[in-house]
């Protein structure tokens, strides 16, 4: 028996809707995958904004057409679904972010491109946040779209972005920018050992910052703190939950007295850590 793409597609939608009997056996992906590239592909456009089982399974075809043999309709699928990106609903915007973002990769550079400043010009975070993730996949990320991007919403994931692309100098002159949006020491830290490469000099404000990342970057660019600013840190980071990584900074400086020091201190530290986690507990 022969069944036209109108017939297929009513299957299909059926299946969906729960028609008949259950389908345990992945039966609707299936069926799915007897689509032509190019029904497949028309077929996603029109279900690409709902959250379903058919979506998520042309989505899966699709791609999997796309990695194998990229064509003409699949390029038309992605400028429709960029077009409909910034006048769909919530939840249109989510399936479409959601396919847009699963497609990019294997689609040509220009397309992809086009995706991402949809994406970046968005008011939307949740979108912005999609082309975050595209630049950063981008093996020749456009970092004038970031640049515009930051000057329009100034998001923290585009601030640590601009750290790991930006070119040393030009880190150094929107430093202080970026500074308040690294929400975590370890961002900190390549942000000044990046800066490092061009003002080596720079790294001493971080120990007002955060000295466990001040001690870290040390270490890592192969300079020392002395015996005593490493006691002090220890003191002054005692309960911090890194208290680890300073521990293996002042190791990787090979500061045998600051760590012998700490030995010596290690039952009060460990009653100090556990009273602070009390307090924070309310306890």
């Amino acid at each position: 028996m022969g069944y036209g793409l109108d017939d297929r597609v009513e299957l299909l939608r059926d299946m969906e809707n729960g028609a008949g009997p259950t389908d345990d056996f992945g039966l609707l992906n299936a069926c799915v995958q007897c689509l032509q590239p190019g029904e497949a592909a028309s077929l996603l456009s029109q279900e690409a904004e709902s959250a379903s089982r058919l979506r998520n399974g042309l989505l899966k075809k699709v791609a999997q057409d796309v990695r194998a043999s990229p064509s003409l309709d699949h390029y038309e699928l992605a400028e429709r679904l960029i077009a409909r990106l910034g006048k769909a609903d919530a939840r249109g915007r989510q399936g479409i972010g959601y396919c847009l973002s699963t497609l990019l990769p294997d689609l040509p550079a220009e397309i992809q491109r086009r995706a991402q400043l949809a994406f970046l010009r968005s008011r939307f975070v949740g979108l912005r946040r999609r082309g975050y993730k595209a630049v950063a996949a981008d093996l020749a990320p456009q970092m004038d779209f970031l640049r515009e991007a930051w000057a329009t919403f100034q998001d923290a994931e585009c601030a640590w972005l601009l750290v790991k692309l930006l070119s040393p100098q030009d880190l150094v002159v929107m430093k202080e920018e970026v500074l308040p949006l690294l929400s975590e020491g370890w961002q900190i830290s390549r942000l000044y050992l990046r800066i490092a490469e061009v003002d080596p000099f720079a790294i001493e404000e971080l120990n007002a910052v955060d000295g466990i990342a001040y001690s870290y970057v040390l270490a890592k660019l192969g300079r020392s703190l002395s015996i005593e600013q490493a006691q002090a840190l220890i003191t002054r980071y005692e309960t911090d939950e890194r208290l680890g990584l300073l521990v293996w900074s002042i190791g990787q400086m090979q500061l045998w007295d600051a760590l012998v020091w700490l030995r010596g201190r290690l039952a009060e530290v460990q009653q100090n850590r556990h009273a602070h986690l009390m307090a924070k507990l309310g306890a």
